[in-house]
């Protein structure tokens, strides 16, 4: 198996030659609905500290979770958009049932 960009992300956080600089990565989740709100939630990973550091960033999220080491964001970024994906193809196959069970699937849906 090919490593990941995403793997790449997590081996270092400090950029070589950059003693004094750091990084996370912070992927957001929540939609366009909770971004016009402020509301997104922000899975960040990286060293616990350079987070709280960044927290003054997060204007735009009510919620930040550290999920661990650098690219821990990006790999629940990933998971999650995988489970809602899942969630669609299974809330479509229920209402093509119900359709071919003769219940209407916008009543269903309800």
């Amino acid at each position: 198996m090919r490593e990941s960009r995403i793997h790449r992300a997590g081996q270092s956080g400090r950029p070589h030659g950059a003693p004094d600089i750091s990084f996370i990565d912070a992927p957001v989740g929540g939609g366009g609905p909770a971004a016009a709100q402020g509301r997104l939630l922000v899975m960040a990973g990286g060293d616990a500290d350079v987070v709280d550091r960044a927290d003054r960033c997060y204007t735009y999220a009510d919620s930040v979770v550290h999920l661990g080491a650098l690219g821990c964001g990006q790999i629940t970024k990933v998971l999650n958009n995988l489970l809602f994906t899942a969630n669609l193809g299974t809330a479509a196959s229920a209402l093509s049932l119900a359709k071919s069970l003769d219940v209407s699937p916008a009543v269903a849906a309800k």
